[in-house]
């Protein structure tokens, strides 16, 4: 059996630098071995003047390019912060100092999807509408919630989820702005609240609604599950919401959500993901502390240690010696005593993405940085 499906990850996930014009036509072209149409774009200022944000987008039809995930307010907006996808890029908004401040530096991590038109869906309690890639292993889910506790929601991604990531359309309710994070390392009836100002808490399972993909049950190959807590769902499943999930299973050679435990030493833990990483994404599961994103894009030499936060960024890129990691052929080992990806014992979540495979479908190995 051959090792991955995928010899070329960066026809479906690459790592942008630019530097922002303060006006219209900024467009960027990626430079991987393949085009990329992105179906899902994670964009974040580096360093420069003004504030900074980072930004989800996709191209789902009910999400559109025209509404992206926005720290500030908390929720999807009509704001334009890109004004298109591309055939391999995309245009970051005009005038924009969250996405195209004169001079200002800027990271983007994108992915591609299943398109732009999506599918009805009835796998489960609640019918949901789905842009499905099963070879990267990425279904982009929306659905209308029914005020209901554990009910199933369809995915189609004919594998059992490994990470779902919420990000509320339209919050409903009390005008609700968390966005709840399941990971592959959280304990059974655990999720992380990304709310604004929250998004350092460790895993709860006192949430006002969550969502899971479990392997008790609440995560199949068709399905994964929303439900109540604090007898409130207004987090996944509000009667006057919509919602969306960038829903995430594991793919040999191309993609890992998994966990590791810290050790506490500057000799940390190496993680295997059968992969030179592209991007590595890192979440303390135990204790308050922010996500770190660490990429090859910004660091094309070994150590790693220049690290942003996807769902709460609010200043400068980070490095300093709580943050170093080295990306190698096969995984990534940890190199810093840092509680955020290192604490002594405590469990430590990661989703990470290929940047060549430990070994391609006809026998090529990856090389180390």
């Amino acid at each position: 059996m051959a090792y991955t499906t995928i010899n070329n990850p960066s026809a479906y996930h690459q790592v942008d630098l630019y530097t922002g014009n303060g006006s219209s036509g900024n467009a960027q072209t990626f430079d991987g071995n393949s085009n990329l149409l992105p179906g899902l774009l994670f964009m974040t200022k580096r360093a420069g003047g003004g504030n900074y944000g980072s930004f989800m987008a996709t191209s789902h039809p009910d999400a559109t390019v025209t509404k992206c995930w926005e720290r500030g307010s908390g929720q999807m907006q009509a704001e334009q912060r890109i004004t298109s996808f591309n055939s391999d890029g995309y245009t970051p908004q005009g005038t924009s100092y969250y996405q195209n401040e004169n001079n200002s530096t800027y990271v983007t991590h994108a992915f591609a999807s299943g398109g732009t038109t999506a599918s009805a869906n009835t796998d489960g309690d609640i019918d949901s509408s789905i842009v499905v890639d099963t070879t990267m292993g990425l279904s982009l889910v929306t659905w209308t919630g029914n005020d209901t506790d554990a009910q199933t929601i369809g995915h189609g991604l004919g594998a059992r989820p490994n990470a779902i990531w919420v990000y509320p359309i339209a919050p409903g309710g009390d005008g609700n702005t968390q966005r709840i994070w399941w990971w592959e390392a959280n304990t059974d009836g655990y999720a992380i609240n990304n709310g604004l100002n929250e998004s350092q808490n460790a895993e709860a399972n006192n949430l006002n609604g969550t969502i899971s993909g479990d392997v008790s049950g609440e995560g199949t190959t068709s399905i994964f599950t929303v439900s109540d807590q604090n007898s409130a769902d207004i987090n996944t499943n509000n009667g006057s919401g919509t919602y969306l999930a960038c829903v995430w299973t594991n793919v040999q050679g191309f993609s890992k959500h998994g966990s590791y435990v810290g050790n506490g030493n500057a000799d940390g833990a190496f993680v295997y993901c059968g992969f030179r990483p592209a991007t590595v994404v890192i979440r303390n599961m135990d204790r308050a502390q922010q996500q770190q994103t660490y990429d090859t894009g910004r660091a094309p030499f070994n150590p790693a240690n220049e690290t942003i936060n996807w769902v709460d960024h609010a200043g400068a890129e980070l490095s300093d010696g709580n943050t170093i990691v080295d990306i190698l052929s096969n995984g990534f080992k940890i190199r810093t005593t840092g509680v955020a990806s290192n604490a002594s014992g405590e469990t430590i979540g990661f989703s990470a993405w290929a940047e060549q495979p430990f070994v391609t479908s006809t026998g090529i190995p990856a090389t180390a940085r």
